[in-house]
């Protein structure tokens, strides 16, 4: 008498659902659209790997549903009109966390407008849970926000007013029905600091903007449980702005200076603490095979909250 074929494994289990992905995105579009691409990836390697030997893949077995927004002229349209008056040409002040620019706080109400958008379809058709991806390293606090924000439906309709939107019938009607769901905010830093701590001698040395310390330190302190963060020295950090600059150039022998001048700060960081130091790519521009990618651990943790949920019987 048969048995009957081996049980499916759940990454490939037909009665598991789709799970919507909203990407926030348009904070550097083409690190974005890197972003997808990864998770993409990573997603069809996870299934490849569970499917039984000789399966094909094919796309139907993804259960990540894409939905990319970038809507930087509605997100941030006090400051573009500010130059659109004085007709001048745009600069670093247009930039979040920059001197001058908006600050994540700023932008988070309206970042939230395009959220309940992106999530209203889903809500109708009886998704019940979302995963919602900020791929940027500077931008986490924007997500904690959001998280914050999307806990009930007061708090929505509070972000509402805040950006302006309020009285809007769609986004009325959406709101119960979003604010309902399952909703999970993956920040990068959060990831990143889950995978140094599984070394648990290494430190964190995030690599990136000025202000890429503090907010990977706000993140260790919303864990329960997570590595030491240090910081370059001065110089490092100098290095570390150089080795931006020339990633976004493609300047090959700036980049491979700058390479050499960052394995100099990591170096001078583990003497510093006197302890191993894992040095992080704490920006998507910052592409130099430097200890963690975080874009690539990111996807990781954007997929691990789609897939890794009991199997309902």
């Amino acid at each position: 008498m048969s048995e009957g074929p081996p049980p499916l494994p759940p990454d490939v289990h037909p009665a598991r659902p789709p799970v919507p992905v909203v990407v926030l995105g348009e904070f550097g579009r083409d690190a974005a659209l890197r972003f997808c691409r990864v998770l993409s990836f990573r997603e069809r390697e996870r299934i490849q790997a569970a499917l039984p030997a000789g399966e094909p893949f094919l796309d139907e077995y993804r259960r990540a549903t894409l939905t990319l927004v970038g809507d930087l002229p509605y997100v941030k349209e006090a400051q573009l009109d500010r130059y659109r008056r004085e007709q001048r040409i745009l600069d670093d002040q247009v930039l979040v966390g920059f001197p001058g620019g908006p600050q994540p706080g700023d932008v988070a109400p309206r970042l939230g407008v395009l959220l309940l958008e992106a999530l209203a379809g889903p809500a109708a058709r009886g998704a019940t849970r979302a995963v919602v991806a900020l791929p940027c390293n500077t931008l986490a606090p924007v997500s904690w926000a959001l998280d914050c924000a999307f806990v009930d439906a007061p708090s929505v309709r509070r972000l509402l007013v805040d950006a302006g939107a309020a009285g809007r019938t769609d986004l009325d009607r959406a709101v119960a029905a979003v604010s309902a769901m399952d909703l999970r905010f993956p920040s990068v830093p959060t990831a990143v600091l889950t995978e140094v701590g599984k070394d648990t001698s290494a430190m964190a040395l995030p690599l990136g903007t000025l202000d890429i310390v503090e907010i990977y330190g706000q993140a260790r302190r919303r864990m329960a449980s997570a590595p030491e963060v240090v910081a370059p020295d001065a110089a490092g950090q100098r290095a570390v702005l150089t080795a931006i600059q020339a990633c976004l150039a493609g300047d090959d022998g700036e980049r491979a200076r700058a390479t050499d001048a960052l394995r100099g700060a990591v170096a001078r960081a583990e003497t510093g603490v006197g302890g191993r130091v894992v040095p992080i790519e704490a920006c998507t521009d910052l592409r130099l095979g430097l200890g963690i990618d975080s874009t690539a651990t990111y996807a990781d943790a954007v997929l691990a909250a789609v897939y890794d949920e009991p199997l309902e019987s």
